[in-house]
């Protein structure tokens, strides 16, 4: 008895330009083609997901968007779908993300398929759901990461946008915060970490939808970048690309009055082109955010202020505790919940250096 083909996605064609593949634009398990959409503002329908589907934009070729939740209800014209050689999955170790540049080749048929991806330059990552060994790449080549925070709700936590700031030093991208809804009353304990953070150093601008402020100086800062906004659902990141580009149907959500919290009205990594150049990626809300490739020197990135005390500890290695002779623990310069944010991120960090780290039985295994 003949063993049936394989199915497409396990087919190893010696030339890209002969790869036996299924048009991703057909229709799949009885749904209709999705309506077209244009350039930056497309997504993928998740029913490509098996086909590994992503969105080119122009040359040279670099991935816009994957696959999504859902297809929008509306979208511009000429969208490039391309479909991604199960070599260059291989390759990879992960699937393409947002920002990754890509070569394309084309079938004969008109089918696009991605071969070849240029090394990252830089990449916004967290560990695997499942496999905490291996990381999840978010997005890939940003230059700037921007951690929106809210004045009023959602309340801000400074010990995620301390995740946020170990992450993108891990991940070589210039960390931003970006304070929305200044035009309501602030919460002052918002006030005051904004306005630490602001003392040690990090770039902070603040701004609101409703009144226009801040929104020029956003838009001159983010023109020629390739910046990620980053944050909990209902801090109002699509509401500030909204702002800045009001020709684009992007979609808002209210915060709910339940719980105060964020809804996720951006469920996919999305990228947006700027008309001054460079372009805007928005993500949806985390509420958490796992470090991957973490080390001591990046932790003293995001906290200079405990890096600094840190020199007139007698020992080196000094975890800030009750060592004798720390310099941190105790000081008056330095918040309780700031150096309570470093031990865990310390501790997290050290974990995931020691031998062993993910296997059964050892630190972090399952």
């Amino acid at each position: 008895m003949s063993r049936p083909p394989p199915p497409d996605d396990e087919r190893q064609p010696r030339h890209p330009d002969r790869l036996d593949t299924v048009d991703v634009q057909r229709k799949r398990s009885g749904r209709a083609r999705p309506p077209p959409g244009r350039g930056l503002e497309a997504l993928v329908d998740p029913t490509w997901a098996k086909e590994r589907a992503v969105v080119v934009g122009a040359l040279p070729a670099h991935v816009e968007a994957v696959f999504a939740e859902s297809w929008p209800p509306r979208g511009p014209e000429d969208v490039k779908i391309a479909r991604v050689h199960p070599a260059l999955v291989a390759q990879l170790k992960s699937a393409l993300v947002v920002g990754d540049r890509i070569r394309v080749a084309q079938l004969p048929s008109g089918q696009l398929v991605a071969v070849d991806c240029a090394e990252r330059q830089t990449t916004l990552a967290r560990p695997a759901v499942e496999r905490e060994k291996t990381p999840q790449p978010l997005v890939a080549n940003a230059s700037d990461l921007w951690i929106v925070v809210s004045l009023v709700r959602p309340p801000l936590r400074p010990g995620l946008v301390d995740r946020f700031l170990v992450a993108a030093a891990a991940g070589g991208l210039k960390p931003r915060l970006l304070a929305t809804k200044t035009d309501l009353a602030a919460e002052p304990e918002a006030v005051a970490w904004l306005a630490l953070y602001e003392r040690l150093g990090f770039d902070v601008l603040r701004t609101s939808v409703v009144t226009g402020a801040g929104l020029q100086d956003l838009r001159t800062r983010l023109a020629g970048a390739f910046s990620v906004l980053v944050g909990q659902s209902g801090v109002g990141k699509s509401s500030v690309i909204r702002a800045i580009l009001p020709e684009r149907p992007i979609a808002v959500a209210e915060l709910s009055q339940a719980t105060g919290k964020g809804r996720h009205t951006t469920t996919v990594t999305r990228t947006y082109a700027l008309p001054e150049g460079g372009a805007v990626v928005d993500t949806p809300g985390l509420r958490e955010l796992g470090l991957w490739g973490a080390e001591r020197a990046h932790l003293n990135r995001a906290f200079p202020d405990v890096a600094a005390l840190a020199t007139g500890c007698r020992f080196d290695d000094c975890r800030h505790g009750r060592e004798p002779g720390c310099a941190v623990h105790g000081s008056p310069e330095l918040p309780v919940e700031r150096l309570q944010s470093w031990r865990k991120l310390s501790t997290e960090i050290d974990e995931r250096l020691r031998p062993g780290f993910g296997k059964p039985g050892g630190p972090g295994g399952r």
